[in-house]
Protein backbone atom coordinates (compact mmCIF):
# COMPACT_ATOMS: atom_id res chain seq x y z
CA UNK A 1 0.00 0.00 0.00
CA UNK A 2 1.19 3.51 -0.81
CA UNK A 3 0.83 6.69 0.29
CA UNK A 4 1.22 9.79 -2.27
CA UNK A 5 2.17 13.26 -0.77
CA UNK A 6 2.17 16.39 -2.67
CA UNK A 7 4.71 18.93 -2.17
CA UNK A 8 3.28 22.00 -3.48
CA UNK A 9 6.53 24.43 -3.83
CA UNK A 10 7.87 22.28 -6.58
CA UNK A 11 4.90 20.73 -7.92
CA UNK A 12 5.72 17.34 -8.26
CA UNK A 13 4.00 14.04 -6.07
CA UNK A 14 6.54 12.36 -4.00
CA UNK A 15 5.87 8.44 -3.60
CA UNK A 16 6.40 6.88 -0.34
CA UNK A 17 6.21 3.89 1.73
CA UNK A 18 3.06 4.30 4.57
CA UNK A 19 5.87 3.49 7.45
CA UNK A 20 8.14 6.66 6.05
CA UNK A 21 4.68 8.89 6.50
CA UNK A 22 4.70 8.32 10.44
CA UNK A 23 6.23 11.67 10.96
CA UNK A 24 5.26 14.60 13.69
CA UNK A 25 4.23 17.68 11.20
CA UNK A 26 7.73 19.55 12.23
CA UNK A 27 9.90 16.25 10.78
CA UNK A 28 7.36 15.90 7.88
CA UNK A 29 7.79 20.13 7.43
CA UNK A 30 11.67 19.58 7.53
CA UNK A 31 11.61 16.49 5.25
CA UNK A 32 9.78 18.63 2.96
CA UNK A 33 12.00 21.41 2.68
CA UNK A 34 15.27 19.38 2.54
CA UNK A 35 13.28 17.72 -0.80
CA UNK A 36 12.67 21.29 -2.08
CA UNK A 37 15.95 21.88 -1.86
CA UNK A 38 17.83 19.25 -2.96
CA UNK A 39 15.71 18.93 -6.38
CA UNK A 40 15.73 22.84 -7.18
CA UNK A 41 19.36 22.00 -7.46
CA UNK A 42 19.15 19.43 -9.20
CA UNK A 43 16.68 21.11 -11.57
CA UNK A 44 18.72 24.07 -12.27
CA UNK A 45 22.40 22.11 -12.32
Amino acid sequence: MKSYIVINSVGRTVEVENEVVKLTPKEFLMLAVILNFFMGRIRWI
